[in-house]
């Protein structure tokens, strides 16, 4: 259809859109300006070339309301992008998207020349789409910035503005993900998640006890320089920090460090206002091998677990101290390497979702502890999955843990993310 013969339709539309102060929202895909120019040439182009295509159009839009005299129309663009793989490979490339979708993003944030007829700026924009189609991979132009794994499709692109800590937040913001644990002050990654709510475990490694327990001006260096710069954000909060990794596993020559590390870092804590809710600890370990059977049944899955809580408040109570809480700060059931009959997907996904529903329900239904406890622990345990990503150096050569591989995919498809 001829655009003059949309006149009739979209003016009343226009006109009660402006009567009611709302939006035009329009889609912008200005891909076809690259009229199959090369990929190999796409790191020449400059960022003026990209946001110059999405400028125009923009305008265009702006234009044809002040032809049918409405100017004040404000612009939404509902959806923008650029391919990165389909039916056109001449410029479908992920470094052309990855070009693109930077470049507006960008320009966007910082505005721009002056339109002539001088929109609201910046424009919303959003980025089309999130996950590319399933049903029709290849035979269709793909836009998603990840693929129908979850797999981000042009995270190893080679851009020097790839940033893992903001990838990582996004993934947690989809996952809906409320709570991390951190291994150690990873600043690049704690600004990153400033406004986000999620809760953090914050690990200190175990090679800064020694200066750590020596002073409390040690100590208070510490959480000057890690802790200190975000203590004012009201979306985003430190509420542990462990002092010290697996030290009683293994590192005999350390346990004398750890009290008075503890002791430092908690008094340093307690110089700040905020600073006083942060709970200082240590970590313990359990951990029990398989007997190398697959296990099938639920029950099994949560009474290894809940076993080992009531080890833990059993040791305390030996010892006179029944009413100190637990946070399980490390969990979870290997998916591959070493003993390959026990470190399977289905293993892993069995344990992560057992695991899972067993705490909620606990509290969602006020049952009876499975089994007794010396002290009934206040529950649900708060409970971290060890981990996120497995190791992207030795992939293979060891157990892998993490519910993501280093490229970000999930390990075992979506049937755990669904549900949870």
């Amino acid at each position: 259809m001829p655009a003059e013969n949309l006149t009739p339709f979209i003016q009343p539309i226009v006109e009660f859109l402006t009567q009611n102060k709302l939006p035009l929202i329009v889609n912008v895909f200005s891909h076809k300006k690259s009229d199959g120019i090369a990929a190999s040439l796409s790191h020449y182009w400059t960022e003026a070339y990209w946001t110059e295509a999405f400028d125009d159009a923009v305008e265009a839009f702006y234009w044809a309301m002040d032809m049918i005299d409405y100017p004040s129309v404000r612009i939404v663009v509902s959806s923008t992008g650029f391919p990165s793989a389909g039916s056109e490979p001449k410029f479908s490339t992920t470094a052309n998207t990855l070009a693109y979708n930077q470049c507006l993003v960008r320009h966007n944030n910082r505005g721009r020349r002056l339109f002539k007829k001088n929109p609201h700026w910046p424009i919303p924009a959003y980025l089309f789409t999130v996950v590319n189609s399933k049903k029709y991979p290849g035979d269709q132009l793909e836009w998603g910035l990840f693929d129908f794994n979850m797999c981000l499709v042009y995270q190893n692109s080679g851009s020097t503005k790839h940033n893992p800590a903001n990838e990582l937040v996004v993934l947690l913001r989809s996952l809906g993900i409320k709570k991390l644990r951190i291994p150690y002050p990873d600043h690049n990654l704690l600004k990153a998640l400033v406004n986000t709510n999620v809760e953090v475990n914050l690990g200190i490694p175990n090679e800064d006890l020694l200066d750590l327990a020596l002073s409390y001006e040690h100590a208070l260096r510490w959480v000057d320089n890690n802790i200190k710069p975000y203590l004012s954000s009201s979306f985003f909060k430190i509420r542990y920090i462990s002092v010290g990794n697996e030290i009683f596993k293994s590192e005999k020559r350390l346990w004398h460090l750890v009290l008075p590390a503890m002791q430092n870092v908690h008094e340093a804590l307690h110089s700040y206002k905020d600073g006083s809710s942060i709970n200082v600890s240590t970590s313990a370990f359990s951990y029990k091998k398989s007997d190398g059977t697959t296990t099938s049944s639920s029950s099994d899955w949560t009474k290894a677990s809940d076993e080992a809580v009531e080890a833990f408040y059993r040791a305390m109570g030996l010892i006179g101290y029944l009413n100190v809480p637990i946070v399980v700060s490390s969990t979870g059931f290997p998916s591959a390497g070493g003993e390959t009959n026990v470190a399977t997907t289905a293993n892993t996904l069995a344990y992560n979702q057992c695991l899972v529903r067993h705490n909620r329900r606990l509290l969602s239904k006020k049952q009876d502890w499975p089994i007794v406890f010396l002290k009934k622990p206040d529950w649900p345990i708060s409970v971290y999955l060890f981990t996120l990503f497995n190791s992207k150096r030795y992939p293979g050569n060891k157990l892998e843990w993490g519910l993501f591989d280093f490229n970000m995919c999930p390990v075992y498809c979506q049937g755990f993310f669904s549900k949870h």
